[in-house]
């Protein structure tokens, strides 16, 4: 039990400080894009591998829906940005479902990820992406959140030509849509 706490603690402090230091990287310049042309469904059996084992645990299961889409991006910008949204999916769902999609719409892929978890109420998604609100809150076995983690996705994202958006509703769930230029071969 011990053992169980004091990895899950250093977990939670290891992706605090990981979202902490991006942050740090992208604020002051140092981590600029490398764009290229790469398949978003790689990242996203890579990631659903990654992280299927800590949502098996809390009893969710995965859909992974769509296909192969070629996009312009950083590779390493959009793992981290599917991994925040995963890792947050899992922190706030439980005995629930966690749905991965990519669709094409138009000049940009859109990729989706949705769970049946808590939700978030209007007061924390209208204060969701700025760094100065306090939206920290726990997940649903108590896992640590800061909100670092959606604020890097965020800029992350805006810094590969795309946009993020989210719904929410308290008891429902929550779906993150990020978009992102389509790879052009």
């Amino acid at each position: 039990m011990f053992l169980e706490y004091i990895s899950r603690s250093t977990s939670g402090t290891f992706a605090y400080i990981e979202n902490l230091l991006n942050l740090s990287r992208l604020y002051t310049g140092n981590m600029v894009p490398n764009l290229k042309i790469f398949n978003i469904g790689d990242i996203v059996a890579n990631q659903y591998n990654i992280n299927k084992f800590d949502a098996m645990k809390k009893r969710i299961s995965f859909d992974v829906k769509g296909g192969t889409h070629p996009v312009f991006a950083d590779e390493s910008m959009v793992t981290t940005i599917l991994h925040n949204l995963i890792r947050n999916s899992i922190k706030f769902t439980s005995n629930g479902k966690i749905t991965i999609s990519t669709a094409l719409e138009g000049e940009f892929v859109c990729v989706t990820v949705s769970d049946t978890g808590i939700g978030m109420s209007k007061q924390i998604l209208d204060n969701l992406f700025k760094l100065d609100s306090d939206t920290k809150r726990s997940g649903t076995d108590n896992e640590p959140g800061t909100g670092l983690g959606v604020i890097l996705v965020k800029e992350l994202v805006e810094r590969n030509s795309g946009q993020v958006f989210v719904e929410s509703e308290v008891g429902k769930g929550t779906s993150f849509m990020v978009t992102l230029p389509v790879g052009h071969t």
